[in-house]
């Protein structure tokens, strides 16, 4: 079975004091990405869209979450497009507390693209939908099932900053969409990605074809 603690990420566990932390100002837009820094995740679409934010003066800042080879090259980058105030880089955080960091931010992003088939929902997007955040995420196949554009998060075309910072402009400058897709980010999480119901629903169907033998 497949899915997530809906208990443990939940809506209910944003801190303000921890948001605060991570944020220039309380109004600002934090998004949030949770990955490991491998140049297959393509997380410098995320460092690359700051600069498109910039032009806009959007109020917004990128936390990164995770560590891996590409850090450094990514920090670089940030730093050769200006765009360092823009993004901060958090490092790898503990599975027991980066729901708490999840939680208190107010988008999500999902850059992963594949040009071959697979891929789908990632754990830490339907974590991010658990915790009532919109998704911004890359048209991968499957991700669908996740992601309804227009109602609870956005797609963007994978590797391309330009359309990724369009479509996060739409949720920054709109707190009134941010919460209503937040809600139907975790309605969709608890519909298919509890972990305690589809484990019962997979034990039951185990059951029943053990049964039939």
């Amino acid at each position: 079975a497949w899915g997530v603690d809906t208990d443990k990420f939940n809506p209910a566990t944003r801190s303000e004091a921890l948001r605060n932390t991570l944020v220039d100002t309380p109004a600002q837009c934090l998004i949030t990405i949770a990955y490991a820094l491998e140049d297959f995740y393509h997380v410098e679409t995320l460092v690359e869209s700051a600069q498109f934010l910039a032009r806009r003066k959007a109020n917004a800042k990128i936390l990164i979450i995770g560590d891996g080879a590409e850090r450094k090259r990514l920090e670089g980058l940030a730093s050769s497009l200006g765009v360092k105030g823009y993004v901060k880089f958090l490092g790898w955080v503990e599975h027991e507390k980066i729901h708490e960091y999840i939680a208190s931010s107010d988008i999500y992003v999902d850059t992963f693209y594949s040009d071959k088939a697979g891929g789908g929902i990632g754990v830490a997007m339907m974590e991010a939908m658990s915790s009532g955040l919109p998704v911004v995420g890359a048209g991968v196949r499957g991700k669908h099932a996740g992601i309804i554009d227009g109602r609870n998060g956005h797609f963007f075309k994978g590797g391309n900053p330009g359309d990724l910072a369009s479509k996060l402009l739409l949720l920054i400058n709109s707190p009134d969409k941010r919460k209503s897709f937040g809600e139907k980010s975790r309605e969709r999480a608890l519909a298919i990605g509890d972990w305690n119901k589809n484990m019962a629903e997979a034990e039951a169907k185990y059951l029943e074809l053990a049964g039939n033998r």
